[in-house]
């Protein structure tokens, strides 16, 4: 029997139940890892699966006002890196909006890619968003595992074709609990106000967060792990309002899981001894109410920010985006059939009184709407969390001119995203920790996010994955073959957290 499986791996075995010995599946096991081996050394050598490969660089020690020396030493302390990941949902992806892409837009190719990019990198950690449902099993999960990791999947409400997920790598961490968020799901909070309890207009996003255990962890070791979400906020123009309340939900819900693991005591006393990360895309700029309401603690929007809430609250949704389908429904649908003619025109009457700029310089909201944009804040003030950026922290000591300090930019990056109509930062991880010391990264700050972030949460920034300066992209829309396999950029950050 072993002669019929000398060579090349049979897909399928036809075989008795005497005839399928244990030699004989470990045989076939073997040589289909050899050609699977074969076949991904020719895809990484292959020029069409080739992508732009980024440096790490490192943040130098004292930095930020950051100890000289070295910070953990022995089995005081873990490193590990941590990547986020819009990787481009294929069901979403349109012809027409990439423009030249040809063959690098095919899953076929696509796939190839982005497999042989996360390999390059090979993060400890992986958070990526817009994973395809019909993609997961049978290429996501099989191909992480062959890579040593474990993930889990959460795509929200089930007309949801894609969706987050998380990989962590086996041989570093073990998954003790996890909580799943639909973002449309009403606010269960006591006091909560009305007009805040139900999302305005029906979202489909999602996020997951997963408590990753350290294993093999020294007797004594005070942090016990790390706790990962990621999520994917709500994409619409008009939909900072959306976002910001969806970022309380996901807040509230790392505080209650923080509580649960520190046995019903303190949530923030749990920070101690798990380290919490949020990544994902955010769908928002440095400068607007969405990445307020996780740094600063209390908030306070700005004026401009305030202008921002009450605009967006000013928004009427088409009715087609309540309607089942995909993302994007108000674009999608739009040849769907009305009940009538009747609503048709009322809903284009409705339409055209929208606003048309979403982020105005003033705005006069109406009284509910001032009153709606406070309670927004109030609510996320309930919350004792706070986060800091750990590219808005630390990416201006190791690449300066691509740390934007002015109009509000937080010492960001310039971009991790672009389209044909729009280019900018959507991307973020961030450290989440009991409000304390000021975690803010304008330029006065900054010295301040570092030394907290490694003398209060016990987390050195040693590197992070270089992000191009919108100058240096290529004149065409990303996918684009030899360079990126999304329309975002992966973002990767090396961390070292102290186990006591």
């Amino acid at each position: 029997m072993r002669e019929m499986i000398t060579g090349e791996a049979p897909k399928h075995l036809k075989l008795s139940k005497e005839e399928l010995t244990p030699e004989l599946l470990a045989e076939v096991r073997r040589l289909r890892a050899k050609e699977r081996a074969r076949r991904e050394q020719a895809e990484r050598e292959d020029p069409r699966f080739a992508f732009v490969e980024r440096p790490m660089l490192a943040i130098p020690a004292g930095s930020g006002g950051t100890s000289v020396d070295g910070f953990g030493s022995g089995s005081g302390s873990l490193r590990f890196t941590i990547m986020t990941y819009n990787i481009l949902a294929q069901s979403l992806i349109r012809r027409e909006l990439f423009p030249g892409s040809a063959e690098a837009i095919r899953w076929s190719h696509r796939s190839r890619t982005l497999l042989r990019e996360l390999a390059h990198y090979d993060a400890d950690v992986v958070c990526l968003q817009e994973v395809d449902v019909k993609q997961l099993d049978k290429w996501w999960v099989p191909r992480m595992h062959d890579r040593g990791y474990e993930g889990r999947f959460y795509r929200g409400p089930r007309t949801k074709v894609h969706g987050v997920a998380i990989f962590w790598k086996v041989k570093l961490f073990e998954c003790v609990d996890m909580v799943q968020c639909n973002l449309d799901d009403p606010i269960a909070t006591q006091g909560v106000d009305p007009e805040l309890r139900e999302p305005r207009t029906r979202t489909r996003n999602a996020a997951i967060i997963l408590a990753l255990q350290f294993k093999g962890i020294i007797a004594g070791s005070q942090r016990k792990g790390i706790i990962v979400g990621t999520t994917h906020l709500f994409w619409h123009q008009f939909g900072t309002f959306e976002r910001v309340r969806q970022l309380y939900v996901i807040l509230e819900q790392f505080y209650l899981l923080l509580k649960r693991l520190n046995g019903g005591d303190s949530a923030t006393d749990g920070t101690d001894q798990w380290l919490p990360l949020l990544t994902g895309d955010f769908n928002s700029q440095p400068g607007g109410p969405p990445y307020a309401a996780i740094t600063t603690k209390p908030v306070h929007f700005t004026p401009r920010q305030q202008a921002t809430m009450e605009c967006s609250l000013s928004y009427t949704y088409s009715k087609r985006r309540n309607t089942e389908g995909e993302d994007h429904a108000e674009t999608s649908n739009s040849n769907s059939d009305s009940d009538s003619d009747d609503d048709d025109e009322q809903e284009r009457l409705i339409m055209e009184q929208n606003p048309k700029d979403p982020h105005p310089l003033a705005y006069q909201g109406t009284p509910q709407q001032v009153q709606q944009t406070r309670a927004a804040q109030q609510l996320h003030n309930t919350v004792p969390l706070t986060g800091t950026s750990l590219y808005g922290a630390a990416y201006r000591y190791a690449h300066p001119e691509n740390a934007l300090l002015s109009g509000g930019h937080q010492g960001e990056p310039e971009m991790s995203h672009g389209s044909l109509h729009w280019t900018g930062l959507l991307d973020y991880v961030f450290v989440l920790g009991p409000p304390g010391t000021p975690l803010g990264n304008s330029s006065n700050t900054a010295t301040t996010a570092l030394q907290t972030l490694e003398q209060e949460r016990g987390v050195r920034v040693h590197a992070l994955l270089r992000m191009p300066l919108k100058a240096e992209m290529p004149p065409h829309i990303q996918p684009h073959e030899g360079e990126y396999p999304s329309d975002h950029l992966c973002m990767m950050c090396d961390l070292e957290v102290r186990l006591r």
